[in-house]
């Protein structure tokens, strides 16, 4: 747990990726995954994409609140958890919001077309 003295120093975009990243970690456990994804896995998807959405390449942007841009920060699970993808970092790419909706459980085999723009693979980050 962060404590409010912590929470000062930390920039917005940290903030808002602890937040995003508790949320992922939070649905994964409901559905009995227990991998957890870190700050630095999704600061990593953010620099490997160059800041680009996985599906339709363009700029994503970091909002106060995601909920009203579609061109909003959001992270996918390319397999959806609902349809046996693992809650790992090679499962998951960073998008905007809307690709993120229109994809919603979407698997790669029925609809290729949204895999097909990049081909990023992931490797967890050692320090």
């Amino acid at each position: 747990m962060i404590s409010n003295d912590q929470k000062e120093r930390l920039s917005p975009i940290i903030i808002k990726l602890i937040k995003i990243k508790t949320n992922i970690n939070n649905r994964a456990k409901k559905r009995g995954q227990f991998d957890n994804i870190t700050v630095e896995d999704l600061i990593f998807l953010v620099k490997s994409q160059n800041g680009k959405c996985f599906y339709c390449k363009k700029d994503v942007k970091m909002y106060e609140d995601n909920r009203k841009y579609s061109d909003a920060l959001s992270f996918d699970h390319k397999l959806s958890m609902g349809l046996g993808g693992t809650n790992t970092l090679n499962n998951i790419v960073m998008c905007c919001k809307e690709c993120n909706q229109k994809r919603n459980t979407a698997d790669q085999k029925k609809y290729p077309h949204y895999f097909n723009i990049y081909n990023v693979k992931a490797t967890k980050i050692k320090n």
